[in-house]
């Protein structure tokens, strides 16, 4: 039997050639796109003369092109390039939060809507980009956001905002498996924010915490060999130190965790195999120190807590 395979003719190469140079130019000259920006207020109204800049990646190769300018009475700007990349925009206006969008793919047009949250008063807060290490398993442990540390024996915290209980087994060297629980006093606890928390703004959550809502428990179970339960876009507020007068609250203060729970249940252990560290949490809060005062707009220059490590320092309202 004869297997030998005919060769390819000259007119199929050329043909092949020809596609692949027409795919090549199409990409290197990039797709005409428009990207249709509406920019409002929390309450929906449209925000006028918003500084829209609108970023062609790869505009020409090596290079890329912003096309920029002002909304109109609609609170709408357009703008028309080539994108051999993709599309990003960015949003700014005097009183008012920067904003983002993100990656837009180049394979389609683009209508997009951003809301712009307005600066009222930023204040002095306890902030903190903490990440807490467990020192001890399945036991309750407290925590005191204005020091930001456990409270005694484990730290040097006189306070207990809430405490937090891991409940955690190694699975592997570097695996493991169990459960966050955390509780609060009665009429203390967390609110979950979703629909209002803004991901692509530089100030995420609303400016000031509500009044009531709040659940006092909350349990997360996490498998560091599955899909983490970690969620984008959300964030939470919360109450506490809360001081009555037979069932009447007459005294609470307030604060916000930036990001949902990032749990892992990941133990350590030091040079001896002693267990150092049973799990760890990522913990973005900022705390506000006056009793009844809702408002949680931070001034980064204003961090009521002091000698920070860099990676510990909140930079965001």
């Amino acid at each position: 039997m004869n297997t030998k395979k005919e060769p390819t003719s000259p007119n199929a190469w050329g043909l092949f050639t020809l596609l692949a140079l027409c795919l090549l130019a199409t990409s290197c000259n990039g797709v005409t796109r428009t990207v249709r920006v509406t920019v409002t207020g929390e309450d929906g109204t449209p925000i006028k003369d918003a500084d829209v800049g609108v970023y062609f990646l790869g505009y020409d190769l090596d290079k890329d092109k912003e096309v920029a300018g002002f909304t109109n009475d609609l609170g709408v700007f357009s703008a028309t390039d080539k994108a051999v990349l993709r599309m990003e925009t960015s949003i700014a206006k005097d009183g008012y939060y920067k904003t983002h969008s993100g990656r837009l793919s180049r394979t389609q047009d683009h209508d997009v809507t951003f809301v712009l949250r307005e600066k009222r008063k930023p204040i002095p807060l306890y902030a903190k980009r903490e990440i807490i290490t467990f020192p001890i398993n399945r036991e309750w442990l407290g925590y005191d956001f204005e020091i930001g540390d456990w409270t005694a024996p484990h730290g040097e915290g006189k306070t207990i905002d809430l405490w937090f209980k891991c409940d955690t087994e190694k699975t592997a060297p570097r695996d493991g498996k169990g459960s966050l629980e955390i509780k609060f006093k009665e009429d203390e606890g967390l609110l979950l924010v979703e629909d209002d928390y803004l991901p692509l703004s530089i100030m995420k959550m609303p400016h000031l915490a509500p009044q009531t809502g709040y659940q006092n428990t909350f349990r997360l179970f996490e498998d560091t060999t599955g899909k983490s339960k970690f969620q984008h876009g959300i964030g939470y507020f919360f109450r506490t130190r809360v001081r009555k007068e037979g069932e009447r609250i007459v005294s609470a203060q307030y604060g916000k965790l930036l990001k949902d729970f990032k749990f892992s249940p990941r133990r350590f252990e030091n040079k001896n195999n002693i267990e150092k560290s049973f799990a760890t949490l990522y913990l973005p809060y900022y705390f506000n120190p006056t009793p009844n005062d809702r408002n949680l707009e931070f001034d980064p220059k204003g961090n009521l807590l002091t000698n920070l490590e860099y990676e510990e320092r909140a930079n965001e309202p």
